[in-house]
């Protein structure tokens, strides 16, 4: 039996507090071949923990619903999460007749410090505040 799935791509380490790179949304046969819908096919993405999916790549239109279109069968989608988290993405066809994709996030805190204040402190001299980010 020929049992086509929808397949999700993407980056799998992502920073929390960035909206990500483009996930890429398509339909795969048993195989493993890309398949073009004959007519529109909408998707909902689901997720745990405290991000949203987003339309745009500056994670400002939060995404509702993903439509792949006949001519090209393939969509794009955008994910920003405040929290250093594990997170499970789904992307599942509203009709029910694809099985869902899924994609294992892991979202890292900050991999660095940033120092700023005076480059210079005189001797003996109480400098003025630094802050750290």
């Amino acid at each position: 039996m020929n049992v086509n799935r929808l397949a999700v791509s993407g980056p799998e380490v992502l920073a929390s507090g960035v909206c990500s790179d483009a996930f890429t949304v398509s339909i795969k046969d048993s195989s493993g071949r890309e398949v073009k819908p004959s007519g529109v096919v909408s998707t909902s993405v689901t997720y745990n923990g405290s991000g949203a999916a987003y339309s745009d790549p500056t994670c400002s239109l939060s995404l509702s619903s993903l439509d792949l279109q006949p001519a090209s069968g393939i969509g794009r989608f955008y994910y920003l999460n405040p929290s250093a988290e594990a997170v499970t993405l789904v992307v599942s066809d509203t009709a029910s007749g694809l099985l869902p994709g899924v994609i294992s996030l892991n979202l890292e805190g900050a991999s660095r410090l940033i120092l700023s204040g005076p480059s210079r402190v005189g001797n003996g001299v109480c400098s003025a505040a630094y802050q750290v980010t």
